[in-house]
Order: C-alpha cells, then sequence, then structure tokens
C-alpha cells in the first residue's frame, strides 16, 4: 500500500497497526532531515521519535492538502528548531570529539581515513555555525536533492527567500570552510 492508502486506512479505521509501514518507509528520511540541523546523534533520535509521535496524534485530522511527505518533512523540521530552542542553542563551535562522525571515512589507506574524516569534521563544524534556518535550507535542497519550491514549502517561506536561505548558507560555507581550508 502507497502512503496515501495507508493514512486512508487509518483514518476510516483508526488501526494504529496499519501505520507501521508508513513509518518504517519514512525513519530514515526524518532522521537524515534533522541530523544535518542538530549534529548531535542522541538529539536526531529523540527529534526522530518525537515527530513519529507527532505525526500519529496529528494524523486522524491530515487533510491531504499537500503531500505526506511534505507534511511530515515540515514537522520534522519544526521538532528540530523546536528542540534548539528549547536547549538555548548557542552559536557556537561545540564539538563532540568522543563522537566524531564516521561516515565517509575510507579504509583504504589510513592517510585517506585521516584526510575524508578531517574533511567531514571541518563540514561539520562549520555547519554548527550556520543558523538552524540556513542549515535546514542547506539539509533540504543539497542533501534531501528537494526542488527550491518544495523546500520553501515544507519551511513555509517564499520560494524567494529559499532562494536567498540557500545562497547565504552556501556564501558561509564557503567563506567557513575557505578559513579551515588555509590553516
Amino acid at each position: 500500500m502507497n502512503d496515501e492508502e495507508l493514512i486512508a486506512k487509518y483514518q476510516d479505521e483508526g488501526d494504529s497497526l496499519v501505520l507501521d509501514p508508513l513509518f518504517s518507509r519514512h525513519i530514515d528520511r526524518v532522521r537524515a532531515i534533522v541530523y544535518p540541523i542538530l549534529l548531535n546523534d542522541a538529539d536526531a533520535d529523540d527529534v526522530t521519535q518525537e515527530v513519529f509521535r507527532r505525526v500519529h496524534k496529528a494524523l486522524a485530522q491530515f487533510q491531504r492538502k499537500s503531500s505526506f511527505t511534505t507534511w511530515l518533512h515540515r514537522i520534522a523540521l519544526n521538532a528540530a528548531h523546536n528542540h534548539i530552542r528549547g536547549r538555548h542553542w548557542e552559536r557556537q563551535v561545540e564539538w563532540d570529539a568522543e563522537n566524531p562522525p564516521q561516515q565517509g571515512v575510507s579504509d583504504n589507506r589510513p592517510s585517506d581515513g585521516l584526510i575524508a574524516g578531517e574533511t567531514l569534521d571541518a563540514v561539520e563544524k562549520a555547519l554548527r555555525q550556520l543558523s538552524p534556518v540556513l542549515r535546514a535550507a542547506l539539509v533540504l535542497t543539497i542533501m534531501e536533492g528537494k526542488e527550491v519550491h518544495e523546500a520553501a514549502k515544507i519551511q513555509g517561506c517564499l520560494v524567494a527567500t529559499m532562494y536567498w536561505r540557500v545562497h547565504q548558507a552556501r556564501k558561509q560555507m564557503t567563506r567557513l570552510l575557505h578559513e579551515y581550508k588555509t590553516r
């Protein structure tokens, strides 16, 4: 069954078991959206869980004015932003040295892994310095590959605003990574 069929069945019958395949289908995508905004595995896991709790609670009233995916991604972004606000997030670089990111590291030569790890570290540190709104713009358009108009709909802003956010985020990332490269 596709998303719409599962949602209709849940709304008609109220059987929460119908939601298992729906949630399973989207859990990795939601975590992939919230992690680059939060940049912390535990927080990303907590927010992902919160997203699906909210979806479960609100799905009976979901009116299908937008696609389920767009609605879900908007809830994910809002939950990530709320989490940041709730923690009184400070715009300073915090680095979790005990849990560095592992993705993208090559095992071919030790120096390859070191360079890839350092590059990933630099990118993550630069992302931490972006505002959550700019970070979300990059996540949606660059990492998730969403069209700008779809990303704007998810973030609840004008398309022109999304273009500006992506431009600003890229500009700031270029500056931050250039500073890293010249060290």
